[in-house]
């Protein structure tokens, strides 16, 4: 028992660091990319295909490209993508499943190794492989709770400004510049990219 304590244990630790790091070390910016097929005006395939190993500015944008050309154009693709944009991560699809196959690697080997037997390495492994999943949503909990709180106060502050005569525009500059993420950064990108051309409906 005590194994199987400290087996879990390791791997939950483990997987959580593999996770921290790919989020931490993760160069590939979504914002950056939306803001580059604005002034590109290139479709999102077409930058999702040029920046497969080479990403803005140079920096390399997906660290795990066969993943990426087996799920990309799949709904599997747009529904982890959406998942990891409503957590405020800088993650490509591909490279959370990476996270997530890795964070089952080492539970699996941990679990083999502590328990000297390959059904305990896969009850382990399934273990650790769910945990990034598991930090996901709680982060998207976080994210969603801290969103919630904010809007009130951007109402009153967009009302407060228009009241004032300023336009829209400066509304909105002031919510980015006054107020706390996760709310300053989403209004944030609203104001780069009407900046860059796209307009505010879109």
């Amino acid at each position: 028992m005590l194994a199987l304590l400290v087996a879990v244990g390791a791997g939950l630790l483990l997987a959580i660091a593999v996770g921290v790091i790919m989020v931490m070390v993760g160069h590939r910016n979504e914002r950056q990319e939306r803001l580059t097929r604005i002034r590109g005006q290139v479709s999102r395939a077409e930058v999702e295909t040029s920046t497969v190993t080479m990403g803005v500015d140079g920096i390399p944008s997906d660290r795990v490209p066969l993943i990426t050309s087996l799920l990309q154009g799949t709904e599997v693709w747009d529904n982890l993508q959406l998942e990891i944009l409503r957590a405020g991560w800088l993650l490509r699809p591909s490279e959370f499943v990476a996270i997530i196959v890795g964070a089952a690697a080492v539970g699996f080997a941990i679990g083999a190794l502590a328990f000297d037997s390959y059904w305990g390495g896969v009850v382990i492994g399934a273990l650790t492989g769910v945990v990034p999943w598991v930090v996901l949503k709680t982060q998207q909990q976080r994210r969603s709770k801290a969103l919630t709180a904010q809007i009130p106060d951007a109402l009153d502050m967009l009302s407060s400004s228009l009241r004032a005569g300023f336009a829209l525009m400066r509304g909105l500059q002031l919510i980015e510049s006054q107020m706390h993420p996760p709310i300053s950064q989403e209004f944030g990108q609203v104001v780069d990219e009407v900046r860059l051309g796209l307009s505010l409906e879109d």
